[in-house]
């Protein structure tokens, strides 16, 4: 008879809980930015996550945290913390020096030597490109509806023909013509060029034209692009996170146990 698979507890959400399985560390709590630009400091903060305040064990030592970034300066590149200090805290500075998504970032946990923890992070360096791109934007298009479009120097230029069929008659006029060999091998590549010329720039422009004098299409544009200046500069702005590790184990055989000094040098 098939065993059915075991049920498995379903993940916690938010911070960890500070009950302890065994001799253990408080978790860690780390404050990072997820979004960043490059050539900047930023700061990541790790400290003790304790709030009900409970003593470590005996004899505890300190442990080593180490960040690794791929793709930024991480200066220094070691902290040391120590369990009995509540309110110590540990502070990285990080220079991106690479666009896009970041490797291997996560903040190792050593003790006596050993990696007993490892909490994995993920930054993204973004830049405002795009934003001041959308906000020179937000200026430019209004002011050219408005001069060449709204206020047409096209119109009332021709009696009997709309700005359209005009301007489809100055790009006609600065286009050079279809080649022989097309007109006479391709005759529906040279028909498309001609309808292109013809048909389709002549009523998009009386659309916008025609719109503009019925409705404040300066001010919808304007409205438009602001709009998508905002939204770029919310998802490319420098953003915070917190992370919350799990209580950190004591490695057996630790400077407290066997009476030894670690490669740092505490006995």
């Amino acid at each position: 008879m098939a065993k059915s698979p075991p049920v498995l507890p379903k993940p916690t959400v938010g911070p960890p809980s500070s009950a302890r399985e065994g001799p253990s560390l408080s978790p860690l709590k780390v404050v990072y930015y997820r979004r960043m630009k490059r050539q900047r400091v930023y700061t990541v903060t790790a400290a003790w996550y304790n709030p009900e305040k409970r003593r470590p064990p005996a004899g505890a030592e300190l442990v080593v945290l180490r960040l690794l970034m791929a793709g930024a300066q991480v200066v220094p590149s070691e902290q040391l913390l120590d369990p009995a200090k509540p309110d110590a805290r540990a502070v990285f500075y990080v220079t991106p020096l690479a666009r896009g998504w970041l490797h291997h970032e996560c903040l190792e946990v050593l003790q006596g030597g050993r990696k007993v923890q490892e909490m994995p992070l993920s930054a993204k360096v973004t830049t405002q490109r795009m934003t001041w791109t959308l906000l020179i934007l937000t200026f430019l298009v209004p002011w050219l509806l408005y001069n060449y479009v709204q206020n047409s120097p096209l119109a009332n230029t021709k009696p009997g023909k709309t700005p359209g069929e005009i301007l489809a008659i100055h790009v006609t006029d600065f286009l050079p013509d279809t080649p022989a060999f097309i007109q006479d091998n391709l005759s529906e590549a040279h028909e498309k060029v001609v309808n292109f010329r013809n048909d389709l720039v002549s009523s998009a422009y009386n659309f916008l034209w025609n719109t503009s004098q019925s409705h404040p299409l300066v001010h919808y544009a304007a409205a438009v692009f602001l709009l998508l200046t905002i939204i770029s500069w919310f998802f490319h702005r420098d953003r915070r996170k917190r992370r919350y590790g799990k209580p950190v184990p004591l490695v057996a055989g630790t400077p407290s146990q066997s009476g030894g000094a670690d490669k740092y040098g505490f006995a």
